[in-house]
C-alpha cells in the first residue's frame, strides 16, 4: 500500500532525527505507547510466533506473523531516506528488488481455494518463526507504530490517535479537511465519562471497502483477541458471527457451508486444534512471554469454541435439509404413484 509505505517513511525520518525532530515529544509518546499495550505478533518472541503459527487459521499459518514481510521493498528503501538528494554514491541508491512469488502474501481469510493436510485439516505449510536481524526488527517496530496509530493509512494525528479502536461499538468518526486538519464527529449521544472509540481499520493493503474485522485479523494487526461479537472467516467458504451474550441470536451465518465436506474439514481442524492445545499450548506456559501466551491461549479457546458451535449448527442445518429433501422425495414418489394408479383406472374404464 503506497499510502502506508509513505507514512512509514515519514515516521522513520523523524525517528532518525530523534530529539532534533520538531515532533520529538509526540515521537516519545508513540514509542512509549508500545510498552503499554500488546505488541502485534510480528514483534513477538520467536517461540511465541512459532506457537501462534501452529494455532493460526491463515494460509500459510505463518502469515499471521509474517504478513508485514509483504512490505519488504518499502523497508529496503528506509535506509536511503537519510541520504542527501544530491549524493551519487552507490550506497545511497535503493536496490532493484526482484519480484518473487511468495506463499505468505495470500491471506487464508481471502482465499477460498482450500487445501488439506494429511489429517484432513486445513493446510499447515511452514510454522517455524522467521528470524529477523536487528535492522529488520527496528523497521517492523516503526511499522507497528504506524499501523496502530494511522488514520486512513495516511496520517498520524496527535490526540485523536489516542482514541481506542473497536470493530462494532465505535461512537466517533473523522473526516480529513482540506488543510489536513481532522474533524471529529460524534456518531451518537455520548454520556460524560464514556470511552471514545473509533472504528478499527483491518484492511491495510489492497482494500476493497467490504472486509470486516475478524478475530484473526484483529490479533494479527493489534495483538489482541477480538471481543464479542466475534467475526470468523474460514477458507472453506464459511463465515459467521458468534456472540454468546446475544441471547436472541448468538450465532448467525454470513456464508453458510453449501456442501457437507466443508463441515468435515472444519471437524478435522477442530480435532487438530484440540491436539495443539493439549500438546503445545498447555505445555509451553513457562517458556513463552506471559503476554504472548495469554493472547495465544485466548485465541485458541475462542477458535475451538467457534468451531464447536459452527459445526453443531451446520449439522442441524444439513439435518433439516436432509429432512426437507426426504419429504420432497416421498411427496414426489407419492404423486407419481397416484398418477400411475389414476392411469390404470382410466385404462380400465376404457376397456
Amino acid at each position: 500500500d503506497d499510502f502506508l509505505c509513505q507514512l512509514l517513511h515519514a515516521l522513520w525520518k523523524e525517528l532518525d532525527r530523534g530529539e532534533a525532530s520538531p515532533y520529538a515529544p509526540y515521537l516519545r509518546y508513540l514509542q512509549a505507547s508500545q510498552s503499554d499495550r500488546e505488541l502485534t505478533p510480528v514483534l513477538w518472541s520467536n517461540i511465541g510466533r512459532r506457537l501462534l503459527n501452529m494455532v493460526s487459521i491463515t494460509i500459510p499459518r505463518s502469515h499471521i506473523t509474517t504478513w508485514i514481510d509483504g512490505f519488504e521493498e518499502c523497508f529496503a528503501e528506509l535506509k536511503y531516506d537519510s541520504c542527501d538528494a544530491t549524493t551519487d554514491s552507490e550506497s545511497c541508491k535503493p536496490p532493484e528488488l526482484e519480484e518473487e512469488e511468495t506463499d505468505n502474501q495470500d491471506s487464508y481469510e481471502e482465499d477460498e481455494e482450500e487445501e488439506l493436510d494429511e489429517d484432513g485439516s486445513l493446510i499447515t505449510y511452514e510454522v517455524d518463526a522467521v528470524e529477523y536481524s536487528e535492522e529488520q526488527k527496528a523497521h517492523r517496530m516503526a511499522f507497528d507504530i504506524a499501523i496502530q496509530h494511522q488514520i486512513d493509512r495516511r496520517f498520524l494525528v496527535p490526540l485523536y490517535d489516542q482514541i481506542q479502536h473497536h470493530h462494532v461499538d465505535y461512537n466517533v468518526n473523522h473526516t480529513i479537511q482540506a488543510d489536513n486538519s481532522v474533524k471529529v464527529v460524534a456518531l451518537k449521544d455520548i454520556a460524560k465519562g464514556t470511552q471514545l472509540q473509533r472504528r478499527s481499520l483491518t484492511c491495510l493493503a489492497e482494500c476493497d471497502g467490504t472486509k470486516k474485522d475478524t478475530v484473526t485479523s484483529v490479533l494479527r494487526n493489534h495483538g489482541r483477541v477480538q471481543s464479542y461479537p466475534q467475526f470468523w472467516n474460514f477458507p472453506v467458504g464459511v463465515s459467521f458471527v458468534y456472540d454468546p451474550s446475544n441471547k436472541d441470536k448468538p450465532f448467525q451465518w454470513s456464508r453458510p457451508p453449501f456442501e457437507f465436506w466443508n463441515v468435515e474439514i472444519m471437524e478435522n481442524e477442530y480435532t487438530r486444534q484440540l491436539r495443539v492445545r493439549e500438546t503445545e499450548i498447555n505445555k509451553s506456559r513457562q517458556s513463552i512471554p506471559d503476554v504472548e501466551w495469554k493472547q495465544i491461549d485466548a485465541y485458541s479457546y475462542a477458535l475451538i469454541r467457534a468451531l464447536q458451535v459452527s459445526i453443531a449448527t451446520a449439522h442441524d442445518m444439513f439435518d433439516e435439509k436432509e429432512k426437507e429433501y426426504r419429504y420432497k422425495q416421498e411427496k414426489k414418489e407419492q404423486e407419481e404413484k397416484e398418477e400411475e394408479e389414476e392411469g390404470i383406472e382410466d385404462q380400465g374404464d376404457g376397456d
